[in-house]
């Protein structure tokens, strides 16, 4: 399992998920290698079963495709409210947001403590003046973040009045959310979000990060503070090493490219993608597993092995201590690296 999905599931609730998940069907948590496409299953997963407690419901009178389409207007308007909540650092869903919510489920004739029993926690909090209240709330950070790029990727997917502006970009939709105030609008606080959304591009662009979007989610994703080459690696990681991005990570985070460049099991694709793409002064191949078991490894070799005027040093742990196991593929290629 991926490294920062192991993050991931340190959170109890995260690990709920992924057994909820597994529970559901064991062979779904095979290919998850990251937090957007755990929060994508489960929203599937409760999104398929809210439908169909809908459609059994002896009243239903109408078509399943027609409950899907009620269902699925309802979780976009949620999906809205949850930025606007994380705007202002909530979990918690306003009385205004819980009144938009409960106005879209009566237009649509489904029942607000239907959706909330589906999408939504009810929590009590407690004021001298008001006493004990309830109010509605997202059952997770995560999910939070997730539900709001999915509102981003619907906003950037509407039309603009103006069709000669050409297509929206991703920081109009966040300034259009801080019109009320410019100054508030920092990137730190929806990085998580960007993380989410690049991934979610990704799979709607049929396993590919569109050329505008790539740029500009690398620019906002740097602005927001994310600067820790292991956080660019698992991002990297999570939309299977895409050339789009790559290029535009390599042109705006020069470190992932030029001087030191460390690479582990983790990040083999990673760097067999990025080297070519830069000039660094020395390249450390540092790997533990077995590299016959780590994709790209010979592949990384080669990339190795072109990199000119740089100092180059491999380890690797499991061929020490079992020097008969490098398979002929991988001993070649090493080969090559040692007569640059």
């Amino acid at each position: 399992m991926p490294r920062h999905l192991q993050e991931y599931l340190r959170l109890p609730m995260n690990l709920v998920f992924l057994t909820l998940i597994w529970a559901e069907d064991p062979s779904n948590v095979k290919n998850m290698t990251t937090a957007t496409q755990l929060y994508s299953k489960v929203k599937d997963m409760t999104t398929e079963k809210f439908v169909k407690r809908l459609i059994d419901k002896p009243d239903t009178v109408i078509s399943a495709s027609s409950v899907k389409r009620k269902v699925e207007k309802i979780f976009k308007v949620m999906c809205r409210e949850s930025l606007v909540s994380l705007k202002y650092d909530s979990l918690n869903v306003s009385q205004e947001m819980t009144d938009n919510l409960e106005q879209t489920c009566g237009g649509v004739n489904i029942l607000l403590e239907e959706v909330i029993g589906a999408f939504l926690i009810t929590n009590n909090t407690y004021s001298l003046c008001a006493g004990v209240k309830s109010c509605l709330s997202f059952p997770h950070k995560g999910v939070q973040d997730f539900y709001s790029a999915l509102h981003i990727r619907d906003s950037l997917q509407g039309d603009r009045p103006n069709m000669s502006q050409g297509p929206r970009i991703i920081r109009e939709v966040l300034e259009e959310l801080h019109k009320d105030d410019p100054s508030s609008l920092t990137l730190t606080k929806y990085q998580n979000v960007l993380v989410h959304l690049t991934g979610i591009l990704y799979v709607d662009g049929g396993g590919e990060v569109k050329e505008d979007k790539a740029e500009e989610l690398v620019r906002l994703l740097h602005s927001s503070g994310m600067t820790d080459k292991r956080q660019w690696e698992d991002l990297i990681n999570d939309v299977k090493c895409d050339a789009t991005l790559c290029k535009y990570v390599a042109k705006h985070i020069p470190q992932l490219v030029t001087g030191d460049i460390w690479v582990r099991d983790s990040s083999v694709s990673v760097y067999t993608t990025l080297l070519p793409l830069g000039r660094p002064d020395k390249i450390t191949v540092s790997i533990e597993g077995d590299p016959d078991n780590i994709p790209h490894m010979v592949d990384l070799m080669k990339v190795v092995a072109a990199c000119n005027n740089c100092a180059v040093h491999i380890t690797m742990t499991h061929h020490w201590k079992h020097p008969d196991t490098c398979s002929p593929s991988l001993d070649s290629a090493l080969q090559d690296v040692f007569k640059r």
